[in-house]
């Protein structure tokens, strides 16, 4: 009889803290605004869009954006990092 172990690949909030391609949300809920912290200094694309992919929000930035969520309905939105040709996505809640 063989038995195989398997582990699965772990990833936690610490593993795609230190990828430095990273992006971060606070306070995510957001109700008035939400700050993105951004791991590199140089020209970025940020966009948010709604769940059915509109965009409602987009600018530029460099290190650190406050995002407008006051005039957002409550739900759930997507905000895009672009930077040369990577992109990530982060989740935003509006409360």
């Amino acid at each position: 009889l063989f038995v195989a172990e398997y582990a699965p690949p772990f990833v936690s909030a610490i593993n795609e803290a230190n990828n430095k391609n990273c992006a971060m949300l606070f306070p995510n809920p957001a109700n008035n605004y939400c700050m993105l912290y951004l791991n590199r200094a140089e020209n970025i694309q940020v966009r948010i869009t709604n769940q059915i992919g509109e965009l409602i929000f987009e600018t530029a930035a460099t290190n650190e954006l406050a995002l407008p969520a006051t005039n957002l309905p409550t739900g759930v939105y997507f905000v895009q990092v672009l930077a040369k040709n990577k992109m990530q996505t982060l989740k935003l809640l509006k409360q």
